[in-house]
């Protein structure tokens, strides 16, 4: 299991599946039923919203997605629905993104990427280091 998250009713967690890249829905604390949400498509970190709603994001396609939970259907839940895409999420590793009490999510967001101007070649490069270390050595 990676990056579980408990609903904020306690009554259902999401986590990450063995192969993290699925995320997976079980009622809690039960262990008997397990549900592949979104299939392959989404990645990981699945942030609970509010007791019946969870957020998720597509890394290929950098959009979020909401998932509405409801024990009264088969399977439990709702397909993932578009919330928003940003394309300058920045992932990291470890927690990257958290939902916040009012639904909303707080992420890291990397700048806009920029074009370089100029290339350079240091041709010998590694030669160049290697004497300016044996040099510093000395």
């Amino acid at each position: 299991m990676f990056a579980p998250d408990l609903s904020p009713d306690g009554r259902w967690l999401t986590y990450s599946g063995v192969d993290q890249i699925s995320v997976e829905l079980q009622p809690f604390p039960s262990r008997d039923l397990v549900y592949t949400v979104g299939g392959d498509v989404f990645g990981n970190d699945a942030q609970w919203l509010s007791a019946n709603q969870f957020a998720l994001y597509d890394y290929t396609s950098m959009v979020w997605y909401r998932v509405r939970v409801d024990a009264t259907r088969d399977p439990p839940f709702s397909e993932p629905e578009f919330w928003f895409r940003d394309e300058f999420f920045s992932d990291t590793p470890g927690a990257s993104h958290v939902a916040t009490p009012d639904g909303g999510v707080i992420y890291m967001r990397a700048s806009a990427p920029s074009t370089a101007s100029f290339f350079r070649v240091s041709p010998g490069w590694v030669d160049q280091m290697k004497a300016a270390v044996d040099e510093a050595g000395r």
